[in-house]
């Protein structure tokens, strides 16, 4: 009685069976089934080690190496399910003589912009952001302890009022006056 082989199950006749030239032939198809699917397998593994051996391979390495440009991920990007709130780029211009500016992008899309005025009193500022929001839908501007969502507003503390005018995606009018304010405006959103 015929039995079969354990990887690819081709029909081993007995000696004291009769020659089937179908199953001959069934046996024949699937070992050129077998043999051209690993050849491809071959060629793949060959051209992804010769990318690694010159270095062309277009995937960072495990560690170290450098990403340039917007990383786009399709679905959620998540370690050990949350967010990942590494800095993805940072930018800083404290070339004006009134404020200084920070951008910092962040991995999961937030994009965090930190204005501080430099002067005490009376200073307004219209600040063009280092890196345009998404859209001022949800842009959010903190100082201190206010937290707001809106594109114009004044509040008093203390001795002193800061307002916040214009808030568009690329940038906003800051005006700080009073005894002692030099205050420091948070705005988040996103980036693209």
């Amino acid at each position: 009685m015929a039995t079969n082989t354990p990887n690819l199950n081709l029909v081993k006749p007995e000696m004291s069976d009769y020659a089937d030239i179908r199953v001959l032939n069934n046996n024949m198809d699937i070992l050129d089934i077998s043999v051209s699917t690993n050849k491809t397998n071959i060629t793949k593994v060959s051209d992804r080690v010769t990318a690694l051996e010159n270095k062309t391979y277009p995937y960072l390495p495990l560690t170290g190496g450098t990403v340039t440009g917007d990383l786009n991920v399709d679905g959620d990007l998540l370690v050990d399910g949350k967010a990942p709130q590494y800095e993805l780029e940072r930018k800083t211009d404290d070339s004006n003589e009134n404020y200084t500016l920070q951008s910092i992008k962040y991995s999961n899309g937030v994009l965090e912009q930190v204005v501080r005025l430099k002067k005490f009193s009376g200073i307004t500022s219209q600040v063009t952001f280092l890196i345009p929001f998404v859209n001022v839908d949800n842009i959010s501007l903190s100082n201190g302890a206010y937290s707001l969502a809106t594109d114009e507003y004044k509040e008093p503390y203390n001795d002193w009022v800061w307002s916040v005018a214009n808030l568009s995606a690329t940038g906003a009018k800051f005006t700080a006056s009073g005894y002692y304010s030099r205050p420091c405006y948070t705005i988040k959103g996103y980036w693209k």
